[in-house]
Order: C-alpha cells, then sequence, then structure tokens
C-alpha cells in the first residue's frame, strides 16, 4: 500500500460490530500495516454501508440493506414493489401522457455548462437515463439548478407538464423531507435509502419510464428513476420510508 512489505502473522476469526450491525469475518492479521492505521476492510464490508466523509473523516453510516422477501406497498393510485435489492415504482395515468413540449433543455449559463453536461453524464452513467430510440414524442425539460454555497450545478427536470396526467398530489413532500432528514438508526430487517439523491433510488417500471422521454446533446433517453419534480413522488417515498 505504502511501497513497504506487510508480514502476516495468519488468520483470525473476528466479529465486528459497527453501529448495532455485527458481521462475523475471517480476516487476515499483522503486527502492523502503515503509520496511522488498525484496520484495513475490504468490500464484502463496505458494501453494507454508507461511507461518509466528516470533516476529513471516514464514517460508516446506514445503507441499502436487502430483504430477501418480496414486498408490495400500495398507495391510493401508485404501487411500489421491493423484490429483495431494490424498489420499483409504478402509477396510474389519468389518461395516456401525450406531451407537446419539444424544447429538450432550458438556456444554461455559460459558467454552469461544463459542471451541468459532467452532472448529466453521471445521470446516464448510473442507468439514471437509458439510451432509447428517437420517437416524435414530447420531451421532460432539463434545466440546471445552482447552489452557489456549495458551488455544486444540480439537473432537474421540468415535469409541469407530465403532472397533468398523473393521479397523484405532492402534498406529502414536507413529510418526506423532514423524515429523510431525521432518520439516523434505522430498524432491522429494513430496505433503506441513502439519502443522497434519495428519489432516484427509487427505480420506475417501463410502462411509466417510456413516457418520461429526455434528450441530451441529440440523444434520446428515458428517465428510470423517480425524479425531483414528479406530482406522486413524494406519496411515493413515504410509502417506502414507512
Amino acid at each position: 500500500m505504502d511501497g513497504s512489505l506487510i508480514e502476516c502473522l495468519g488468520e483470525a476469526d473476528v466479529r465486528l460490530t459497527v453501529r448495532d450491525r455485527t458481521h462475523s469475518v475471517r480476516a487476515i492479521v499483522s503486527f502492523n500495516l502503515i503509520s496511522g492505521v488498525d484496520v484495513i476492510l475490504g468490500h464484502d464490508i463496505l458494501r453494507g454501508y454508507r461511507i461518509l466523509f466528516d470533516r476529513g473523516e471516514l464514517v460508516l453510516g446506514a445503507c441499502a440493506e436487502a430483504r430477501r422477501e418480496v414486498e408490495v406497498v400500495k398507495g391510493e393510485n401508485f404501487e411500489v414493489v421491493f423484490d429483495g435489492v431494490s424498489w420499483t415504482a409504478r402509477w396510474q395515468w389519468k389518461e395516456e401522457p401525450r406531451l407537446r413540449n419539444r424544447t429538450s433543455q432550458y438556456e444554461v449559463p455559460g459558467k454552469l455548462r461544463g459542471k451541468f453536461n459532467e452532472e448529466v453524464e453521471k445521470w446516464v452513467e448510473r442507468g439514471w437515463l437509458k439510451p432509447r430510440a428517437p420517437n416524435y414524442g414530447g420531451l421532460l425539460p432539463l434545466m440546471a439548478v445552482e447552489h452557489k454555497r456549495k458551488g455544486k450545478v444540480r439537473p432537474v427536470l421540468d415535469f409541469r407538464e407530465l403532472n397533468e396526467f398523473v393521479s397523484c398530489s405532492g402534498a406529502d413532500a414536507d413529510v418526506c423531507g423532514d423524515k429523510l432528514r431525521s432518520w439516523r438508526q434505522f430498524p432491522e430487517n429494513s430496505a433503506l435509502l441513502d439519502l443522497k439523491d434519495a428519489y432516484m433510488q427509487i427505480r420506475v417500471a417501463g410502462e411509466c419510464s417510456s413516457a418520461m422521454r429526455v434528450q441530451f446533446k441529440a440523444e434520446h433517453f428515458e428517465l428510470t428513476r423517480v425524479g425531483f419534480g414528479l406530482n406522486c413522488a413524494p406519496q411515493i417515498m413515504k410509502a417506502v420510508l414507512s
């Protein structure tokens, strides 16, 4: 790791407890590693946690904890299914969406364009935007929101036209925000969401995502996640968190 030789003394079975969660692991024991390092954790442990950096220190926080059984949560006009790995949402349309908008992106100031493009490209890399064949249907416009204090630029989609076809309300938005901010410890046997980009952690069933068309750099995509601004998103999130 730092170029020096590390001598292995043997192996041992150890129990590691982090925030009330205990893992039994097979560990390689060494007299010393590198200066200031007592333990090296592998992905078999880290994949069960969120990795945070707080004032330069690494902190293990809550993360998605898989449940094996399938669970279905039903709302008045939507359904969310957990398959043991991820949540997938579908909702009812008032009628088949027929978007008229042909504007792919609102004007992004030149100083923000580089960061904005980088963030949208991350959406593509993560699979949040899935490539699709071009068609003549309407689009969800992309726009940039600048967080000056943090020096960040966030891509946002304008759902206003699409929301006219969705049978949900955004009345639960404040409740979800408060709950997301307040959670620190989570119950056993629960599927938890990474609090960053929380809405984007929830997948969208194909019959709904096909209506959420996006165009970026002349390429066509569909949004595969529950986007911030969709009027049923707070209700779906509240159902998942509950």
